[in-house]
């Protein structure tokens, strides 16, 4: 009922390509009729060479070439060192030559968490980082990440069991990489992250929460497909469903309104409890194992 709109209408040109060829012609003409007869001929020449060298067969052995013998037969198996923590949590070290750039994967299991809180996991890992922690607000936060590290990922991960299909873990994966150098300044950041989280500032929750919320509605069209697929599986596995519920519609179909009971409850009662529950088992590696095994 907008009467502000715009109506366009196209119709396809049947002589498009007959006077496109005739408005070529035309512009050669007029360029032809600017030269003499010498530049003609060396136009005509320069072309003559460019038709040569057209034909002309390319020498390939230049080039990188790989062959099938090339190929190892057997899977290159990469040594594996496993370290404990203090704590007893397993800390497994992979040597590679990635020029001097540590990436480190923490997994935190969450398969004790209430199951009312499981829903919101999605929401929380998004805004984990995101947020101010120990003594930065979360600009001087962001800062700190881009300049010491190439980003502090927080996720859902989810794994099957290779011959079991009803057995699976679920854990929390924070992510990171950064240069050698800056190893313990990227620990420090993880260390403030994890122990003390800032989420007192509802502005910004609530501007975090908002651009998720629509996010995840504009991609709905786009990937509707997949949801389907996802909602679909659901029924065949447990961990099928986790993810369907942390990812697929449900998720979507579940917001937290920013002007509702649900974000209060998001707030001061899922943030408090998701940092609290279980945090002596999830968050138990410290920041001085990590560096013994590092620096091994």
């Amino acid at each position: 009922d907008n009467p502000h709109k715009l109506t366009l209408v196209m119709r396809p040109d049947e002589d498009y390509d007959k006077k496109l060829q005739e408005e070529e012609n035309t512009r050669l003409s007029e360029i032809s009729s600017t030269l003499s007869e010498e530049e003609k001929m060396q136009l005509h020449k320069r072309g003559l060479e460019l038709l040569e060298k057209q034909m002309h067969t390319e020498d390939l052995s230049c080039l990188p070439t790989i062959h099938i013998a090339d190929i190892e037969r057997d899977i290159v198996r990469v040594p594996t060192t496993i370290h404990y923590a203090s704590s007893g949590v397993p800390i497994y070290c992979c040597a590679q030559p990635t020029n001097e750039i540590t990436y480190m994967n923490l997994l935190a299991d969450t398969s004790h968490l209430p199951e009312d809180l499981k829903s919101y996991l999605p929401l929380f890992t998004d805004i984990f980082t995101k947020m101010g922690a120990g003594i930065w607000n979360y600009k001087e936060l962001s800062q700190l990440i881009d300049l010491y590290t190439g980003g502090l990922g927080c996720s859902i991960f989810m794994s099957n069991h290779h011959t079991e299909s009803n057995t699976y873990e679920q854990c929390i994966r924070l992510s990171s990489h950064s240069l050698e150098r800056n190893f313990d300044k990227m620990l420090d950041l993880w260390q403030n992250v994890i122990s003390r989280p800032n989420f007192s500032d509802n502005d910004r929750l609530k501007t975090l929460i908002r651009m998720i919320a629509s996010d995840m509605a504009s991609s709905l069209p786009n990937s509707g497909h997949m949801y389907a697929m996802g909602q679909a599986s659901s029924t065949l596995s447990p961990s099928a469903q986790w993810k369907e519920l942390f990812s697929g519609v449900t998720q979507i179909d579940k917001p937290v309104p920013p002007s509702s009971k649900g974000l209060t409850y998001f707030l001061h009662d899922i943030t408090d409890a998701l940092r609290q529950v279980k945090r002596d088992r999830i968050f138990a590696t410290t920041k001085e194992d990590l560096v013994q095994v590092a620096n091994k």
